[in-house]
């Protein structure tokens, strides 16, 4: 499974957590925040609380693969210097 260890987004911006996998039959992926239920889906409007570890599963009727994923969310004034 395709998914990279860490992750760095911007506050401010959109990102998504994609991970590829590639199978027969093909598998679905899906990422969930660890503590949470709820998967994470498309585009995110990045807030420093996305920040934290997510786990990826690909599984399709053959078994299943996970890996976890360290998201780092970077605060938009620190790209502008402390004033």
């Amino acid at each position: 499974m395709g998914c990279p260890e860490r992750i760095t987004w911007l506050e401010g911006t959109e990102a998504s957590l994609s991970c590829v996998a590639h199978g027969v039959p093909p598998p679905n992926v899906s990422c969930v925040r660890s503590g949470e239920a709820g998967v994470v889906e498309g585009l995110l409007h990045v807030v420093r609380e996305h920040a934290g570890t997510y786990r990826c599963e690909a599984t399709n009727a053959r078994g299943s693969a996970a890996k976890n994923v360290a998201v780092t969310v970077e605060c938009e004034w620190g790209h502008h210097g402390a004033r």
